[in-house]
């Protein structure tokens, strides 16, 4: 009992000169506090989650292990999976019909045939293969897909080719196997019914420090180029057969290219039209985001190969840096005349040299290809700086070839977003709501219908506002630390922002409540802070060491969150600490104080009026508690006032009032005994 007696007078005694060091500086203590407060409030704006699965376990788990010996010895093991979706008017028939119109069969030379949509997969599947596997990034292990169990597909050609036809009739003789097996289905139900569902599963690595979210960002970036791309080559069949239309004449046509030499020359038709080809690498496109400049790459590739089909005779591609375009020859009559040689302008980039309005307004069939394929690289949510998610309405394409992007990455990913999310709204709302509670608590009022009052609505809306800047202290610099050291925000981590929040209220709650105590008594706002200091320093100090110490046990645990929770308890808690027994005293000490002033009590029978004007309670104390206090005016009797908190009367030196050792002027009242 001794021990812990001397022990709270111990940590009274510390706060007791730390509230009069900070209580004499309160402007340079404020000003600390505040530029601590902004400074790690732009690191929220840095901060950045991640949910990796086995990131949750320590390295020497056994689990751990057992993926280790595993990825060693077979492969990767997290999946993930693609659906490219065929839409049922996408497809065409396998057969020619004696019943089929003229118009069907054009319309069936705009869809894909069962060997190009294996094609438009194998195409989706070698470009991620490309960009992640052992050959590129090294993050995935081989993909595996209907196109797995099928020979080599032929390569594409212009007019009738007896391979490719021989190939898309065995293909249909071998598609009921392979929609028996799991990579290849058919919608059943509901708007999508027929459409055909290729599946392409992917395996990454558990254990690589890969980030879920900007792999699912940067597998769009590959994937969405091709899918674009067969999309261009829809439209641009669509004019064919147009044209084909209006002119009475087989189906066939040509197509220009606008802005990119051909990535794939040596695919071309002998007879077709070439012209100088520059062989450029995606980074010397121009584009500031290599990201992007990789993306239009993939997209002329697909493109080129596309466009090599029975449909199309010719496809010129014009290089505007192997053939510049002068201002002039851009609006010409000479070069509208040549684009109208054409069946169909693709643009593939818009390079300055072209004049698009004028190209738009000279040619009936331009088809903006870079526009679509800009539209298509969409994230699937936009972030900001603070990585929080905004979500993005997406270009629909009804009707046309696109892919589904599933698994256990995508969902991990979407559980990442969604945790962070619910953390910020979770706090915010806490925020508003405690500070609705505080602003009741503080109200000025002394009745029901006194709280309703503009003025007493005021003060009181204000005193939430300013009571909650100490109770967000801790969340803010806690985190607004790990964001700027670009420490990752775990499940562990979110949990704590609330818990942190939730201590420093009731710490808060607390320090004001004997803080307007003592107002009402009469003190002046230094010496309230005085009494409040001596209620409950003691106490928030020792309980936030035990609590800290408690719950530090976690960062013991083997699985990460609740080791994380132990760490950052411990941290957020001495924050806690800090703005409620420095930031909060400061800022009631400073001008913004002035809002929590309330009106003194009316004294009681027996008290007696100072001479400065302010009520003094009655200065007796219960026998057996007298006192001598150190000063040249001792008295041998301290009130029962004076023993919880300052005289009203003591007077102020250099360091401030000095709770243990308050001084009684002559004109104390005549009851008080003097020696």
């Amino acid at each position: 009992k001794n021990a812990g007696q001397k022990s709270a007078a111990g940590i009274l005694n510390f706060w007791e000169a730390v509230g009069g060091f900070i209580l004499r500086r309160h402007w340079y203590v404020n000003a600390v506090c505040l530029a601590v407060l902004i400074g790690m409030g732009f690191g929220l704006f840095q901060i950045k989650t991640s949910v990796q699965l086995l990131k949750l376990f320590d390295e020497q788990s056994q689990i751990i292990r057992d993926y280790a010996w595993l990825e060693e010895h077979f492969g990767r093991l997290v999946p993930m999976e693609l659906v490219v979706r065929f839409p049922e008017e996408t497809q065409r028939p396998a057969e020619a019909d004696d019943s089929l119109t003229a118009d069907d069969l054009k319309l069936a030379r705009t869809q894909l045939s069962l060997l190009e949509r294996a094609e438009a997969v194998a195409r989706v599947q070698a470009v991620m293969q490309d960009e992640f596997g052992y050959q590129g990034q090294n993050i995935v292990g081989r993909g595996m897909s209907a196109i797995t169990f099928v020979r080599d597909i032929p390569d594409p050609s212009r007019g009738f080719d007896w391979q490719r036809v021989a190939f898309d009739r065995l293909l249909q003789k071998a598609r009921p196997e392979l929609l028996e097996s799991d990579y290849l289905a058919l919608e059943s139900s509901g708007e999508a019914a027929g459409a055909e569902l290729w599946r392409i599963s992917l395996r990454l690595g558990a254990l690589n420090d890969v980030d879920y979210g900007e792999f699912v960002k940067t597998l769009r970036g590959v994937v969405e180029p091709v899918v674009t791309s067969y999309r261009v080559r829809h439209r641009v069949l669509e004019a064919v057969v147009r044209n084909a239309a209006q002119a009475n004449d087989r189906i066939v046509g040509n197509v220009l290219v606008l802005g990119h030499s051909n990535p794939n020359a040596p695919l071309a038709d002998a007879t077709a039209e070439t012209e100088p080809v520059v062989d450029r690498s995606a980074s010397n496109l121009g584009d500031p985001s290599a990201a992007t400049a990789q993306a239009r790459s993939i997209f002329v590739k697909t493109l080129s190969a596309c466009l090599t089909n029975e449909s199309i005779k010719v496809t010129w591609w014009h290089d505007p840096q192997v053939l510049p375009l002068s201002a002039e020859e851009a609006v010409s009559q000479a070069w509208a005349d040549y684009i109208k040689r054409y069946t169909c302008v693709v643009i593939a980039h818009p390079h300055p040299d072209y004049d698009l309005d004028f190209i738009r307004a000279n040619h009936p069939n331009v088809i903006d290809g870079a526009a679509m394929l800009a539209a298509a690289l969409v994230p699937p949510d936009s972030q900001n700086r603070d990585g929080i998610s905004q979500p993005v309405e997406l270009p629909t394409h009804p009707g046309e070839m696109d892919v589904v992007y599933t698994g256990v990455v995508p969902v991990v990913y979407k559980a990442q977003r969604t945790l962070l999310v619910s953390l910020i709204e979770s706090v915010a709302w806490a925020f508003v709501l405690i500070a609705f509670v505080m602003a009741c608590l503080l109200s000025p009022a002394r009745s029901f219908a006194g709280a309703f009052r503009p003025r007493n609505m005021l003060q009181a809306a204000g005193s939430g506002a300013v009571s909650m800047i100490p109770n967000v202290f801790p969340v803010v610099v806690i985190f607004g630390i790990m964001g700027h050291m670009g420490t990752l925000v775990d499940i562990g981590s979110m949990m704590t922002a609330s818990v942190a929040m939730g201590v420093a209220v009731d710490d808060t709650i607390h320090f004001l409540t004997w803080f307007r105590d003592g107002l009402r008594k009469g003190l002046d706002r230094r010496q309230a802070i005085f009494v409040a200091y001596k209620h409950v320093a003691p106490a928030m100090t020792q309980t936030t060491i035990i609590g800290g110490l408690g719950l530090s046990v976690f960062a013991l645990s083997t699985f990460t969150p609740t080791q994380r929770f132990g760490t950052l308890m411990l941290s957020l808690l001495g924050a806690a600490l800090v703005g409620d027994l420095i930031f909060l005293p400061v800022l009631l000490a400073s001008p913004l104080g002035k809002i929590f002033s309330v009106r003194p009590n009316k004294p009681r029978d027996g008290d007696e009026q100072s001479t400065d004007g302010e009520t003094r309670p009655d200065m007796e104390r219960p026998a057996g508690h007298s006192q001598p206090i150190a000063g040249s005016d001792a008295v041998t009797a301290v009130p029962a006032s004076q023993s919880a908190s300052p005289s009203a009367h003591a007077p102020h030196s250099a360091d401030g009032p000095h709770i243990n050792a308050p001084k009684v002027l002559r004109s104390d009242p005549p009851h008080v005994r003097r020696r």
